[in-house]
């Protein structure tokens, strides 16, 4: 579940805003942001349970394919330290082409 008021977290430590009173729950990463390590990490720190955050991650155009994606998938959670991955996406999605999806649904 989403929680109804999240923002995006693109740094490389979780953050709190006491101020405010508003703790970030949405963290966004990739890993050609190399911000997967840091970002698990901080979310292990933070304290919070670990369904109260939701971890998007990102997957490169050059890890096209079934096999490429899971692995990159794997390499995620291995950086992360995490058990799970909330939302994981293609980046770059605007240069796939008809062929492409095909690849990912004929695994």
């Amino acid at each position: 579940m989403i929680p109804a008021l999240s923002l995006v977290l693109n740094a490389s430590r979780f953050l709190t805003c006491r101020n405010y009173k508003l703790t970030i729950t949405k963290v966004d990463s990739a890993a050609v942001y190399k911000n997967e390590k840091p970002c698990g990490q901080a979310i292990r720190e933070s304290g919070l349970p670990r369904e109260e955050v939701f971890f998007t991650s990102k997957i490169q155009p050059k890890e096209l394919g079934y096999e490429k994606t899971v692995k990159q998938i794997e390499t995620t959670l291995e950086v992360t330290g995490l058990k799970y991955i909330d939302l994981s996406m293609f980046h770059n999605s605007f240069s796939f082409s008809r062929h492409t999806m095909h690849i990912f649904t004929t695994g």
